[in-house]
């Protein structure tokens, strides 16, 4: 193994562990994140909604991410979680 592929690999596991990191405080209060994400002014329903899609974006694309021989998809599924819309 290459330099140049363990500093690839490493630096895919541990961006990946930031994003894994995120994901046990969103599912052990799930309600009180569905409840801050409707005080910015969306609708409850789909709050639940949305959190359930970036939990889901979070554990795919870390394992992609981690996995992939070439990241893209991976790095795609983090990049729409930690941008938020303008």
């Amino acid at each position: 193994m290459t330099p140049q592929i363990l500093l690839d690999w490493l630096g895919r596991v541990l961006m990946a562990a930031l994003f894994v990191k995120a994901v046990p405080g969103k599912l052990t209060d799930f309600s009180g994140t569905v409840d801050v994400i409707a005080s910015k002014g969306i609708a409850e329903p789909l709050a639940g909604c949305l959190l359930a899609g970036a939990i889901t974006c979070l554990i795919f694309g870390s394992v992609v991410l981690y996995s992939e021989r070439t990241p893209g998809l991976g790095r795609r599924c983090c990049w729409c979680f930690s941008c938020p819309p303008h």
